[in-house]
């Protein structure tokens, strides 16, 4: 059985950020973004324990063809995304979600 995504709150805020900056940057890249995203988090839900643990038990996906990544935690039968960050982003502000 396919697990269920979440998004909390904070993660869902990176996510308007991000796809308002490509937005302003060429018209329709914040689609691709919101594409890639979404690419992303259907990999997470078809195999969630792929990817490696990098911190406590938060694991960490990339968004193909952006700078992005996903960290998520497997939580039972469902997957939780904490954060949606730029790589070049200090570690410090997702883990303090974690």
């Amino acid at each position: 059985m396919r697990p269920i995504v979440r998004l909390t709150s904070a993660a869902e805020e990176d996510l308007l950020e991000a796809r308002g900056w490509y937005r302003d940057q060429v018209p329709g890249l914040d689609l691709r973004f919101r594409d890639a995203v979404r690419e992303a988090l259907g990999r997470i839900a078809e195999r969630p324990a792929l990817y490696a643990k990098v911190y406590r038990d938060i694991r960490r996906a990339l968004v193909h063809r952006f700078p992005y990544s996903i960290f998520y935690r497997i939580a039972g039968e469902s997957v939780l995304v904490i954060a949606v960050v730029h790589q070049a982003r200090d570690s410090r502000f997702w883990k303090r979600r974690a």
